[in-house]
C-alpha cells in the first residue's frame, strides 16, 4: 500500500513512527508537510528529524497536492492531522475525497471549555455527519481523543486509540547510587510556562509538602513564568525551585534523566505530553493530568499515574506518595525505560498503525494498543473505548 501522511510541520515527536512504517512497508510512505519548522517550536527546542526512508516533501503547490492526491489512488491511504489544521491539509483532504483513496485521521481532541468548547463539539458533529462514512479510521490522540471523537459521533468502530512517540537517546539510566547520599527528592516539569499547563498547581502542591525534601525544576518560558517566580517568592521556595530557560532537546534529556519524578499538571488541553514518553524511556516515572492523552502510558502505579485537572490535593497526594516509596533505584528505572522500549516506541507503533492499516482492508482484526494494560485491552473488546 502506498501511505501519505499530511502534516502541518515536521514533528520530532511523530518522525520515529514514520520512519519506522516507511522500513515496514513495501511500498512507498510519504511525509508531507506544509512547513519544515514553525519558529515558535525552533525557538522551544524542538529539532528538525529526518525522515529516514519516507520521503518528505515540504510545501507543495496546489498543481502538486492534486498530483499527490490523484496518484495510485486505490493503492493509497492519505492520513490526515485533522481536516482544517492549516491550508495544505485542507485543500488536500477536500481533493482526496474526490478520489476512491481510503482516508484516515491523526488527530488530537479539541478543548471543550466554553462556548467556543461547544462550537467545536458542533463542528465536530457536522463533521461526523458530512465525512464519517468516508473516514475508514480515526487514530485518536489519548483517551481524551477517543472520547472527544465519539462524542462528535464518528462511528466507534472506526476511532483507534493511538498517540505520540519520540525517540530519546539517552546513553544510560541513571544510577542514583552513583551520585551520593542524597535525599533530595527532584521533581521537574518540562513546557510553556501558561495557566493553562498548571505549573501553579504543581508549585502549591509541593508548598503543601514543604516538611520533606525536595526541589523543583522548571525548564520552559512563557506569559506564566513571571506569575510562577512570584508565586516561588511569595511561599519562601527560592532555594528549592530552579528556572531554566528553553534548551536544546539533548540537554533537557540530560537534565530529565537524573530525576526522580516528571510533572505534567495541565488544566488545559493536552494533546498528548511528550515529555512523559520521555520521561519513562529515560527510567523516570511521571505524573499527569487527565486532560494529558499521554495518561494512557501510566495506568500502571510502578510507572506513575494520573489526577483529575484542576485538582490540587490530588496532585499533592501523588506526589507525597512517590515521595514516601522513595527516590527510584536503579532496577525500577531500568524496569521503566525497557518498558518503554518494548510497548511505547516508534518502532512499536509503526507495527501497530500497520496492522490497523491492515484491519480497515479487511486482512486481519482489530488490533490493540501495545502500550494498554489488559484491563484496557479487554473494555476494547468491549467495546467500551
Amino acid at each position: 500500500m502506498r501511505i501519505v501522511l499530511w502534516q502541518n510541520e515536521l514533528a520530532f515527536h511523530q518522525a520515529p513512527h514514520i520512519r519506522a512504517l516507511a522500513k515496514l512497508n513495501n511500498d512507498e510512505v510519504l511525509w508531507i508537510v506544509q512547513e519544515e519548522m514553525s519558529s515558535i517550536r525552533m525557538q522551544q527546542g524542538w529539532y528538525i528529524p529526518g525522515g529516514g526512508d519516507a520521503s518528505v516533501i515540504i510545501d507543495p503547490n496546489k498543481s502538486e497536492i492534486s498530483r499527490l492526491i490523484h496518484h495510485r489512488t486505490e493503492e493509497s491511504i492519505h492520513i490526515f492531522s485533522g481536516i482544517s489544521l492549516c491550508a495544505m491539509i485542507r485543500q488536500a483532504f477536500n481533493e482526496c475525497l474526490k478520489t476512491d483513496a481510503r482516508i484516515g485521521l491523526l488527530v488530537e481532541t479539541s478543548d471543550p471549555d466554553g462556548i467556543n468548547g461547544y462550537l467545536r463539539f458542533l463542528r465536530g458533529r457536522f463533521w461526523a455527519y458530512k465525512y464519517g462514512s468516508r473516514i475508514a479510521f480515526i487514530l485518536g490522540i489519548g483517551k481524551p481523543a477517543i472520547e472527544w471523537y465519539t462524542l462528535c459521533k464518528f462511528p466507534s468502530a472506526s476511532i483507534f486509540p493511538y498517540g505520540y512517540f519520540p525517540e530519546v537517546s539517552c546513553a544510560e539510566i541513571y544510577n542514583p547510587e552513583m551520585a551520593g547520599e542524597s535525599d533530595i527528592f527532584n521533581v521537574i516539569y518540562i513546557g510553556l510556562c501558561s495557566y493553562g499547563k498548571g505549573v501553579d498547581l504543581l508549585i502549591s502542591a509541593l508548598t503543601e509538602l514543604c516538611g520533606q525534601k525536595w526541589c523543583l525544576t522548571i525548564v520552559g518560558q512563557g506569559p506564566y513564568r513571571l506569575n510562577l517566580q512570584k508565586q516561588v517568592l511569595v511561599n519562601k521556595l527560592e532555594n528549592r525551585v530552579r528556572f531554566y530557560p528553553y534548551m536544546q532537546h539533548e540537554q533537557v534529556l540530560k537534565l530529565l534523566v537524573e530525576q526522580d519524578l516528571l510533572v505534567l499538571p495541565s488544566r488545559a488541553k493536552e494533546g498528548w505530553g511528550s515529555v512523559v514518553n520521555e520521561a519513562l524511556m529515560c527510567g523516570v516515572p511521571a505524573i499527569c493530568s487527565d486532560r494529558c492523552g499521554a495518561q494512557d502510558l501510566l495506568q500502571e502505579e510502578w510507572r506513575g499515574e494520573t489526577f483529575a485537572t484542576g485538582n490540587m490535593l490530588a496532585l499533592k497526594e501523588g506526589i507525597d506518595k512517590r515521595m514516601h516509596l522513595g527516590k527510584p533505584d536503579i532496577a525500577l528505572r531500568q524496569r521503566i525505560h525497557e518498558w518503554s522500549m518494548l510497548y511505547a516506541s516508534g518502532d512499536v507503533s509503526a507495527r501497530y498503525l500497520f496492522q490497523i492499516l491492515n484491519h480497515v482492508s479487511g486482512l486481519c482484526k482489530r488490533p490493540v494498543p501495545p502500550w494498554f494494560t489488559l484491563e484496557m485491552a479487554k473494555s476494547i473488546e468491549r467495546g467500551a473505548l
